[in-house]
């Protein structure tokens, strides 16, 4: 429909005959194509409701995903060192084992230079060795091998028999210790 000068003129033939059905005074048809007008809106309302909250769902359930699948990228990445560092811990118990023994000097030094370059790529990684003398005893960190008697307060741990180890801050291998009664 166009507007010119007060003349107006309409472009396709359902606003046509809208406009003769007006003319000439059917007023029941005009109430028939209002009624079936506001039906009509009534149900692409819906429609355009139903399809919003289809996308506004697909769109969260996107981002949970988006979210969830970030999160596990991270956690492999964390993750993907520990199997590798864990198999190596005997590894270190072998360095730590050789060096209680008589050897020569200048084998010590290279036993404990390995020792340390090997720890200090672990590090990069996350990778800690725990400290334990002289700690509380606790379970989240230590395993118990017994108790034994000492000048110190009890539950107080004494003797490290094995190194434990943490990855990121999670523990991948307790202590095992010795602590006062």
């Amino acid at each position: 429909m166009t507007n010119t000068d007060d003349t107006i003129q309409y472009d396709d033939s359902e606003t046509k005959r809208m406009k003769e059905d007006i003319d000439e005074g059917d007023e029941e048809s005009v109430d028939g194509k209002v009624r079936k007008l506001k039906a009509d809106l009534k149900q692409a309302q819906e429609l355009q409701k139903e399809y919003l909250d289809g996308w506004q769902r697909a769109k969260a359930d996107y981002l949970n995903y988006k979210k969830d699948e970030g999160k596990r990228f991270r956690e492999i990445a964390e993750n993907a060192p520990r199997s590798i560092i864990e198999e190596c811990i005997t590894v270190l118990d072998s360095f730590d084992l050789a060096l209680k023994y008589e050897i020569q000097k200048e084998v010590r030094q290279g036993i404990i230079m390995i020792q340390s370059q090997l720890k200090d790529v672990f590090q990069k990684y996350g990778f800690e060795e725990m400290k334990t003398a002289g700690e509380k005893f606790n379970t989240e960190f230590h395993e118990s091998l017994g108790e034994e008697e000492s000048d110190m307060e009890s539950g107080t741990v004494i003797e490290e028999v094995q190194k434990g180890y943490s990855l990121n801050g999670r523990v991948i291998r307790p202590a095992r210790v010795k602590i006062a009664k």
